[in-house]
C-alpha cells in the first residue's frame, strides 16, 4: 500500500471501494454492513498516524464510497467484474 494521503494512496482507496461496491452487489444489508463495520475499524486502526478524529473521517467516506457505488451498480443492473492491480 501506498504512503497514506498521497495521490495513489487515494487512487488505490479509489479502487478499492469501488471493487467492494461491487463485490457487495445483491448482498442482503445486514450481512454487507457487518463486513464493513470490520473494515471500517480496521481502516480506522491503520490511520491512527492521521489523529483520531481524521483516521474516523476517512474510514467512514470509505464505507459511504463502498455502499454508494453498490448503489449505482443496483441502480444500473451492472455487474462487470472488478480486478485490482
Amino acid at each position: 500500500m501506498a504512503d497514506v494521503m498521497t495521490d495513489e494512496w487515494i487512487a488505490e482507496m479509489v479502487a478499492a471501494a469501488g471493487c467492494l461496491g461491487q463485490r457487495f452487489v445483491g448482498t442482503p444489508q445486514d450481512s454487507m454492513m457487518l463486513e464493513l463495520y470490520a473494515i471500517e475499524a480496521q481502516l480506522e486502526d491503520r490511520l491512527q498516524q492521521l489523529g483520531a478524529d481524521a483516521a474516523a473521517t476517512v474510514a467512514e467516506s470509505f464505507i459511504d464510497t463502498v455502499i454508494r457505488v453498490k448503489r449505482a451498480i443496483e441502480a444500473a443492473g451492472d455487474a462487470t467484474p472488478c480486478v485490482l492491480n
